[in-house]
């Protein structure tokens, strides 16, 4: 998204990704989306990938903790 060339590419990709913003709660109409947006729209997106395995984060954290190690 931050290599869209103009606003239209932009909105055409905010469009494609239609499930993932929604799930995320970034619901910005697709005409009004600019440039300027993108930090938020990331910041939304990667917030809603941690919440959403924040079961396994917690289960690795305390695995972690008993110093078991991952190969």
């Amino acid at each position: 998204m931050t290599h869209a060339s103009s606003d239209r590419e932009l909105q055409k990709l905010y469009f494609s990704i239609y499930d993932q913003r929604e799930a995320a709660g970034f619901i910005l109409p697709c005409n009004s989306l600019k440039k300027d947006h993108i930090p938020f729209l990331q910041s939304a997106l990667v917030s809603n990938m941690v919440l959403d395995c924040s079961d396994e984060l917690d289960q690795f954290i305390e695995g972690n903790g008993y110093n078991y190690y991952i190969e």
